[in-house]
């Protein structure tokens, strides 16, 4: 069973989709850059891959993701990860806008690099998008503190278009913030490539819990 959701071309507009194909896997190379205020820096790489699942009655897909660490960087060093390194084994549900349902928590900082993580969310309205408008979404619900999204379209051509960000946690008196660029495939509605800055994280294991800036860079795999 295949659901088409491309970016569909509507005079002036575009309406946005994502192609949930069954079984198509998605890959993702990510990059997370951590500079602390003390001007510490450490990096390290993930490779990501997503595969759709036959949508349940309730017409969310099912989605498996296997993340595996590539490589750790340290003061300009670059670290392979082990040969012995095993995927983590993850999964969610998204409806036919990309918004994400019961994703299951990562193993170690599970409420931090959710936080850090879910600015990636990219939801897409209903109705087509003009160029220069602005949607937004708020969420409020679970345990994750209160946010809201805000996405505008900046550009398009005959390939791809660009969608701008701003997130932002409210009602936090240390929220994280992220702003940054998504350039996605009119073809399939999947991004192509993003680059975001998260404000108001910490690095993973910090047992200081030093602020941070990331840099979050994702790139597609073949």
């Amino acid at each position: 069973m295949t659901f088409l959701l491309s970016l569909a071309l509507f005079q002036d507009a575009l309406t946005l989709r994502y192609e949930m194909r069954e079984e198509a896997v998605h890959g993702y190379r990510a990059v997370f850059a951590y500079e602390t205020e003390d001007d510490e820096a450490i990096s390290f790489t993930e490779e990501w891959r997503l595969t759709v699942g036959k949508p349940g009655d309730d017409g969310l897909f099912p989605l498996e993701v296997a993340a595996s660490v590539t490589e750790h960087v340290f003061d300009g060093e670059t670290y392979p990860a082990s040969d012995e390194a095993v995927p983590m084994k993850l999964s969610e549900r998204r409806d036919v806008r990309g918004q994400v349902r019961d994703r299951s928590p990562r193993p170690t900082e599970p409420f931090l690099l959710a936080r850090t993580l879910r600015p990636l969310d990219l939801v897409y309205l209903a109705a087509p998008v003009e160029l220069g408008q602005t949607w937004e979404r708020t969420e409020g619900v679970g345990d994750l503190p209160a946010a809201k999204w805000q996405w505008t379209l900046t550009a398009f051509d005959k390939e791809k278009a660009t969608v701008h960000m701003v997130f932002a946690e409210t009602d936090v008196p240390k929220p994280v913030t992220a702003e940054g660029d998504f350039v996605i495939s009119r073809a399939k509605g999947w991004p192509l490539e993003a680059k975001v800055t998260v404000t108001g994280v910490t690095m993973p294991s910090d047992e200081l819990q030093v602020p941070a800036k990331l840099t979050l860079t994702l790139s597609r795999l073949p």
